[in-house]
This record gives C-alpha cells, sequence and structure tokens, in this order.
C-alpha cells in the first residue's frame, strides 16, 4: 500500500537525463492514489508513528512544541472532513480558512478537500475583497482564528458572515466561543468528536475532481480563484519532492502562510508525499524575529534536512552565526519569490557551506514548476531544471502582442507551461482567457530564457520591450550599466514609437554624491551591448525612481511618464496650427493599464478638425490607449 509506484523506487532529479529516466513512466502509474486524502491513508497505514507537522509554539528550540504523527494527521483530516460535510447542511462542502502557520491550517486544509473544495485566504485582505472570494467560491465553513491581541482575523470572520449567503457555520480555532454567537462552535472540539477511521460521506475520488481553491494577484477587479484538482495536488508533491529530494523523515523547515502555494504545497504536501516532517516555525512563521535568531539551533533541535525563506528572510539568517550548534543535518538551503543578488548568495554558501537554490513557480502550477535540485550545480540567476511532467516553452511575442515560434537558446520571451500540475482554470471562466492556451499551455506572464535545460527568469512579460519584432529583455539592458561607479538604480522600459512600436528607453538614478551625464553613462552602456537593437535611444536621469509598497522600482510610472512626454510632443504642432491649448495626462488604470487623457482647451468650430488630427498622430502608438477630453465654447 505504499504512496509511489515500486517503478520510481530511488529516482530522484539531478539533471535532464534524470528527467527522461522518470518522465518514461506516465503520470498515471505513479500512485493508486486518487487524492491527498488517500495519500495520507496510504502512509498512515504504512508508518502511522513518523512524524508528519511539528509545530513550535515560539521561536526558542528548548520552548514548548506539538507532533502530529502520520496516523494523527490522517485522524484529525478525517474528522475534519465529517464535520464539514455535516455542517454544510446537503450542500457542496467548501471549506475556507483564515488561519496562520498551526497545525490546524494543514488539518482545514486536507480535510476541506477531502470533504468537498478547500479554500485557505489570505487573512490580510480587506473585509470586502475576503467577502468577494467567499462569494465566488460559494463557501459553506469558515475555519478561522479566535479573538487574538495581534490580529484581526476574527473581526474579519463575523463581519464577513452577513455578507456570505451560502456560510452555514464558522469553527473558531483557539480562545473561549463565544456560546451567544449562533453558527460558531470551537473547531478542535468539535473535529474532536466526529469519527475518524473513514469518510462518512463514503466518497469515491477522481483525479480530475477540484480539490482546492488559491487566490492569486489580479487587476481585473474580480475574483481570482484558481482550481486545483486531485491530480494537481498529487503531480506536484512527486515532482516537486522528487527534484528537492525530500527523503523519509527528513524535517523541512516551512514558515511561510498555508494560503500560500509554497507553505502549502511545495514545503507542505511535497514533504508529507516523501514520507518526512514540515516544520511549522510558530504562528507568525519566518515573520518571526526570535525563528531567524536561533534559525542554526532550530535546525539542530530538529535535525532539519533542509532550511530557507523568502530572499529577505536569507538575508536575515545570513547576520546569525552557526556558533556551536551542531547543523551537519541540513543538506540544502531554499529561496524563491525574488532573485537574490549574487554577492548574498556566495557569502550565505561560504559562511554556512550550503548550496542556496532558487525555484520558479505560481499558483497556476501548484507551486514549484523549476528548482535547483538538491544534487544539481546551482548557476547564479537560474531557477534550475523544470520539474517532472513539466513542459516549458519560451516564445516570442510579436508587434501584435500575439505569441510567435519558440525562441532560440539565450534569446528572452514570455515562458508557457504545460504539465498535469497546471491549472484547470479559474473559477471565473472569464479569467482563463490569455492564460490557457489551447494545448494545455499556461501563459505564465513571465520573461525568461533557456539555456541548455536550466530556465532564467528576468522579469515580467509585461517589462518586455519589443522594437521592430526584436523581443528585448529589460534585464540584460539594465546590467550593462549597474557597474557604473555613478548608477544607484536604473530601469529600461519601452518608448512609444510609431515606426519601430517600441524603443529602449533607460532611466538612471545616481548614487548619492555622484554625478554623471546622459551622454557618459550612453557612451558606457555602447561599450557593454553587443545587440544593437538593445541600445537604448536615450538614457534620463530621474532624481528618485517610482517605488512600490514594497521598495520595487514601479516601471508603469516610467511607461506613463513615457506615453505623457511622447504625445504631447507629437500633439505640439497640431496646438500651434489650430490656436488651442493641448495637455496629455497619462495614468495607470487597473485592468486597462496606461491610458492617456488629451485634453483639449479651445473654441467649439476647432473640434472637429482637432479631434480628427489627434487621431491621426496618435494611431501609430498602437500599444496605449487614449481618450479626447474637450474644453470650451
Amino acid at each position: 500500500m505504499s504512496v509511489w509506484s515500486d517503478e520510481v523506487e530511488g529516482l530522484y532529479v539531478q539533471n535532464a537525463e534524470d528527467l527522461a529516466r522518470i518522465e518514461q513512466i506516465p503520470f498515471e502509474r505513479l500512485t493508486e492514489a486518487r487524492s491527498v486524502y488517500e495519500l495520507l491513508q496510504r502512509h498512515a497505514a504504512e508508518h502511522p508513528d513518523w512524524p508528519a507537522i511539528v509545530f513550535m509554539a515560539t521561536g526558542d528550540p528548548d520552548g514548548p512544541s506539538v507532533t502530529l504523527s502520520y496516523g494523527d494527521l490522517f485522524r484529525q483530516v478525517t474528522q475534519s472532513a465529517n464535520l464539514f460535510e455535516a455542517l454544510s447542511g446537503g450542500q457542496p462542502p467548501v471549506v475556507a480558512s483564515m488561519l496562520p502557520v498551526l497545525p490546524q491550517a494543514h488539518v482545514a486544509l486536507w480535510g476541506g478537500a477531502a470533504a468537498g473544495v478547500a479554500m485557505p485566504l489570505n487573512f490580510l485582505l480587506g473585509t470586502k475583497d475576503l467577502a468577494g472570494l467567499l462569494n465566488a467560491a460559494k463557501a459553506t465553513v469558515l475555519v478561522a482564528l479566535g479573538p487574538h491581541p495581534g490580529l484581526d482575523i476574527w473581526e474579519k470572520a463575523l463581519a464577513v458572515r452577513e455578507q456570505v449567503p451560502t456560510l452555514r457555520a464558522i469553527l473558531q480555532v483557539g480562545g473561549e466561543v463565544d456560546g451567544s454567537l449562533e453558527g460558531v462552535q470551537g473547531y478542535d472540539a468539535a473535529v474532536a468528536a466526529q469519527r475518524g477511521d473513514r469518510l462518512l460521506s463514503g466518497r469515491s475520488f477522481a483525479l480530475d475532481d477540484i480539490a482546492a481553491y488559491f487566490h492569486t494577484g489580479g487587476t481585473t477587479g474580480l475574483p481570482k480563484l484558481a482550481r486545483h484538482a486531485n491530480g494537481n495536488h498529487l503531480a506536484m508533491a512527486f515532482a516537486v519532492g522528487r527534484s528537492w529530494g525530500f527523503r523519509p523523515q527528513e524535517g523541512v523547515m516551512n514558515g511561510l502562510p498555508i494560503f500560500h502555494v509554497g507553505g502549502a504545497l511545495d514545503l507542505g504536501l511535497a514533504v508529507l508525499g516523501a514520507g518526512g516532517f514540515t516544520l511549522l516555525v510558530t504562528p507568525a512563521g519566518l515573520r518571526n524575529p526570535q525563528v531567524v535568531q536561533n534559525v542554526w539551533r532550530i535546525a539542530e533541535k530538529f535535525r532539519l534536512g533542509v532550511v530557507g525563506g523568502v530572499p529577505t528572510s536569507i538575508l536575515s539568517m545570513l547576520q546569525v552565526p552557526v556558533g556551536d550548534a551542531d547543523i551537519s543535518s541540513v543538506k540544502i538551503a531554499i529561496t524563491g519569490g525574488s532573485p537574490l543578488p549574487p554577492e548574498p548568495t556566495r557569502a550565505f554558501e561560504e559562511t554556512f557551506g550550503l548550496t542556496l537554490h532558487e525555484v520558479y513557480g505560481m499558483t497556476e502550477t501548484c507551486g514549484n514548476a523549476a528548482v535547483t535540485p538538491r544534487e544539481s550545480r546551482r548557476v547564479q540567476g537560474s531557477a534550475g531544471l523544470r520539474t517532472p511532467y513539466t513542459e516549458v516553452r519560451v516564445v516570442r511575442v510579436q508587434d501584435d502582442g500575439s505569441f510567435g515560434p519558440d525562441c532560440a537558446p539565450g534569446e528572452p520571451g514570455v515562458i508557457l507551461l504545460r504539465g498535469p500540475t497546471v491549472t484547470p482554470g479559474y473559477t471565473d471562466p472569464r479569467l482563463n482567457e490569455g492564460v490557457l492556451l489551447d494545448g494545455g499551455w499556461l501563459v505564465t506572464g513571465d520573461l525568461g530564457r533557456l539555456e541548455g535545460d536550466r530556465l532564467f527568469i528576468t522579469g515580467r512579460a509585461k517589462d518586455l520591450i519589443i522594437r521592430s519584432g526584436h523581443n528585448l529583455d529589460p534585464a540584460l539592458i539594465e546590467e550593462a550599466i549597474e557597474d557604473h561607479p555613478a548608477v544607484l538604480h536604473t530601469a529600461a522600459v519601452g518608448l512609444p514609437d510609431e515606426y519601430a512600436g517600441e524603443l529602449p528607453m533607460l532611466f538612471v538614478e545616481l548614487a548619492p554624491g555622484a554625478a554623471a551625464t546622459p551622454e557618459e553613462l550612453l557612451a558606457w552602456v555602447e561599450e557593454r551591448i553587443a545587440e544593437r537593437p538593445a541600445m537604448p535611444k536615450e538614457i534620463r536621469i530621474v532624481q528618485q525612481m517610482p517605488l512600490t509598497a514594497v521598495g520595487k522600482i514601479f516601471k508603469p510610472a516610467l511607461r506613463a511618464m513615457l506615453v505623457q512626454d511622447v504625445y504631447a510632443d507629437r500633439l505640439a504642432d497640431v496646438a500651434r496650427r489650430h490656436g488651442v491649448q493641448i495637455a496629455v495626462e497619462a495614468v495607470i488604470e487597473p485592468g486597462a493599464g496606461i491610458v492617456a487623457t488629451v485634453r483639449v482647451e479651445g473654441p467649439a468650430n476647432a473640434r472637429e478638425p482637432v479631434g480628427a488630427e489627434v487621431s491621426e498622430r496618435l494611431a501609430d502608438f498602437s500599444l496605449y490607449s487614449y481618450r479626447l477630453s474637450w474644453e470650451g465654447d
């Protein structure tokens, strides 16, 4: 009754040859399990006493901890599923959860998937957004953290209750339940009262049954829930587990939230699929500074094989000496979410003697789609090899925005993915358009290149500069000037052009106290860019780059600035000739991108000829829309 077929026993990914060897075995033959519930059932039958989930209540490795064995986990998942089924009142169970990093978060996730559909929610969202997601999913049960001095989860849970008519019950995790609240009961007590040896629904599972909804970002204003099928989860558990080389009874640090595929699947399910245990490091995860300060003592205490976190966590770990902690059990460190610069990467590896592995994935692929395998060498800037059964293409973008042929090796383009981990689509089918293509290909929206068997991620596809059919990677242009001693920040974007569509434009923020002219910087770049189409048309020095709330350069603001300048320049002689005033304002509108408003002030009899000329002058700028606004008699 083992989880994985004997055919894949001992097969782990180190190189492209291993991928080919694994993929000779059809995905459908990997396991007889048809859901995560059946996967856990098999582990519980074979190894009921092995640890599955370990939870640290505080960041002190000598403090209290809780261990759920595979037997415990399967029983609680079964009990939760039976509870969710009973509370849904005959409706298809859709179980939402708003929980920090707790064992109950993982139990509720897989219990919800066993009963019907699970939906972990980002409790940091506002009440309006949470209600929108709950209504889009037709949620029947909500599991939420009870009253807490530092979190407002419970207040949000009670607030959305009146806005979601399908919601039948709220289950409170932690704290004393207020008996006056109708439809509210304590989660742990309610679970414990349920039968835990079998599903009372008698449900059977199929690979294409939808098991979960994970919400993801978007600018459409519509609730964006990616559907995950049972087959997606099983494929992910195998593919990621075999790429990372997770081993039975090996501990993996998991400080990521359950509502993120990284915490729920990559460092959760993939570990469970291998028979290891996922270590939950306090409710706050790696955002708890005490966890980071004690990271090496934690690794020693729990004999972890894998540590890691987002780049900011890695940088913080770099400041923590190992001291006398024994970290000989740790084999690799994992990071992802954004690229880690070369120097901190080198320093981390030299300081701790651990290879730092980057990853690439997304909600729509149930987590990692490319990783640098445990036994594989790291290549700076590369996300590594594709995971088993995942197909990768990098394609050119045409002038009209459509996808063309595959790029040559090393040529930048848009990344497309296909395979058994790819979502069957969003709950709202309108959102599938332009994302899920014929043939099962997923448009990631990311920009990258393939060099040999390795994938490099260089940015978002929307940042691609298309010059007369040439796909230009902004990162390659930016790298040509980053080493200049006067340069602090740089950003390459497309300058609107009537003939080429876009021309490369480089914005530069100088280091404090530094001096340089655009001409000097252009001469520097010219010596370092071999591809002539990538040579910037102009370099513009700015006092400060526009930044996002998390401190990243906000390129849309730079593009809006260029659209505004170019349109105003093209319309200047129209204003002079007709004796009117023309002002252009370009703004970023959610769901529409950059939109320019052309405001004309003048006599009414000039409206028709001016409008015709504005339309003619801007007709060739197909990438950005505009609207005409008239003010006057």
